[in-house]
């Protein structure tokens, strides 16, 4: 059966009118995106990407993250799970005497918000939690003094600290370290 050339028109008519439909159907959704304000102190989880640990680390190492979840202000998405960022190790204290545990310093770079827009976070330190080790070598101290006086205030000394070893997956939650506006 064959077409009437004026119905192929009304067809080719009917397909341009569907397009732009479509189109200015799409245009208000692109317009609903909303400036957000990210508040300083506004809480980004993270878990690391990479293995950091303090005895065989190096400063300037690159250290990477992904966030864990969606970040939502409102009903809107700040932050997609996923989302990369890294860090930088900037410095490496070595564990001590009486039980003090080691620490590294990381400088995060700024995550990257849905719009493009970098979200600067706080620095991060990690630590080993010292209450073991430090509460060891205080009784060490004090059991060694009971029992040899002076002298035995020495035996702290003996108690070494721990190294500190995030590994890939361990979780931990930063802050965003300045009012940041996103349109999310």
């Amino acid at each position: 059966m064959r077409i009437p050339a004026n119905a192929m028109t009304l067809q080719r008519k009917g397909y341009l009118f569907g397009l732009l439909a479509m189109i200015i159907m799409g245009i208000p959704s692109l317009a609903q995106a909303e400036e957000v304000l990210v508040s300083k102190g506004t809480e980004i989880p993270l878990k690391f990407a990479s293995s950091v640990r303090s005895k065989t680390s190096k400063v300037g190492q690159k250290v990477y993250f992904t966030v864990s979840q969606d970040v939502v202000l409102g009903s809107i998405l700040i932050v997609k799970k996923g989302t990369r960022t890294t860090g930088t190790i900037r410095a490496i204290k070595r564990p001590g005497k009486f039980g003090k545990s080691a620490r590294v310093h990381i400088d995060l770079d700024a995550v990257e918000a849905v719009d493009g827009t970098p979200i600067p976070l706080q620095n991060i330190t990690r630590t080993h939690k010292q209450g073991e080790t430090t509460a060891t070598a205080g009784a060490a101290s004090i059991g060694g003094a009971l029992i040899l006086g002076p002298v035995g205030v020495v035996s702290g000394l003996f108690v070494k600290g721990r190294e500190v070893e995030a590994k890939p997956g361990r979780a931990l939650n930063v802050e965003v370290v300045r009012d940041t506006r996103v349109n999310g």
